[in-house]
């Protein structure tokens, strides 16, 4: 994906990439990073890579989590997108300063220019217990889609990092 490589971006801080494939009937929960640390992220999204059943993806959010059970919405997770139908090339895409904001769902079907803000949280680490940033949809029992996420970051503490899990 141009522009979005892993490692250090030349614009402002790190990437780090990682595919899901999003399947499972009803409501699923993945995580995709893990954060370590005390990070600044500046985007977090993702681009449909493969899109062999979309019709179900809806209830789609982020959230921070750190297995206490602790959750916090990165996104709005009350009011989530319904990506049903993404297609390959299609994105979703964190929007705004605010957990009250909807993930931005932008469709593949015509070239598009879409307004993004940028994502600028402060996301820290519960000490000694692992914290993951978690990708929350809702699909059927034919839902298959593959998107690669992208987290760029900034570490704000010494050992601070973002890393596919």
């Amino acid at each position: 994906m141009a522009g979005y490589e892993s490692g250090i971006n030349k614009y402002d801080g790190i990437t780090v990439i990682k595919t899901n494939t999003c399947n499972g009937n009803g409501a699923q929960t993945d995580n995709i990073f893990k954060v370590s640390g005390t990070v600044r992220v500046i985007e977090l999204g993702g681009i449909c890579t493969e899109s062999t059943d979309a019709t179900t993806l809806s209830g789609c959010s982020f959230a921070l989590y750190d297995a206490t059970p602790e959750t916090v919405e990165i996104t709005d997770g009350t009011a989530p997108t319904d990506a049903s139908g993404l297609g390959v090339g299609g994105g979703l895409y964190s929007n705004g300063a605010s957990a009250s904001v909807a993930v931005a769902y932008i469709t593949s079907d015509a070239c598009t220019v879409t307004d993004v803000v940028k994502l600028e949280r402060i996301l820290n680490q519960k000490p000694g217990v692992d914290t993951y940033i978690q990708f929350l949809f809702t699909g059927d029992a034919t839902t298959d889609v593959d998107i690669q996420f992208f987290c760029r970051y900034v570490p704000l503490s010494s050992g601070a990092e973002v890393t596919a899990v």
